[in-house]
């Protein structure tokens, strides 16, 4: 006898929700979550054990079948449950969503900045601008490679 479609075993998922302080950037089940934490690199999967980490700018990966898709976060935090896993962020962007010259543009502007800055408050802001370009610069090229090995 087979059994109804309905007691066959799902695979786990969790629900990916990126919020920023305007919209909310993201919310999709996926297999599994790369964050960029604080202390580096942190990896969530169905099930995992409920924590709060600090995140620095960075990427999310996060995993759908078997479909790699990458979103730029502005720090934050994150929220980590057994089925859930929720970024607040000042600001994010899923990688489809970068403007390449924006942010190639960004980037020069914070390297001139950072060049001759003020006082040590801008050189803070300099830096902290240059990362933020440098990383959706980062995701924009995964994003290439990504599509490149798809054709």
């Amino acid at each position: 006898m087979t059994r109804p479609q309905e007691e066959q075993k799902t695979r786990p998922r969790l629900l990916l929700e990126v919020i920023s302080a305007d919209k909310t950037v993201l919310s999709q089940k996926v297999d599994r979550v790369v964050l960029p934490g604080a202390e580096g690199d942190l990896t969530v999967l169905p099930d995992h054990f409920p924590l709060i980490s600090h995140l620095n700018i960075g990427i999310v990966e996060y995993y759908d079948e078997d479909e790699v898709i990458y979103c730029f976060v502005n720090g934050g935090v994150a929220q980590v449950g057994a089925d859930k896993v929720i970024v607040v962020t000042p600001s994010a962007e899923i990688d489809t969503e970068i403007d390449l010259s924006r942010a190639q543009a960004a980037l020069e502007r914070a390297r001139k900045k950072l060049k001759s800055p003020a006082n040590e408050k801008q050189a803070f802001w300099a830096r902290s601008a240059t990362r933020r370009a440098d990383v959706r610069l980062e995701v924009k090229s995964l994003l290439k490679q990504k599509q490149e090995e798809n054709t």
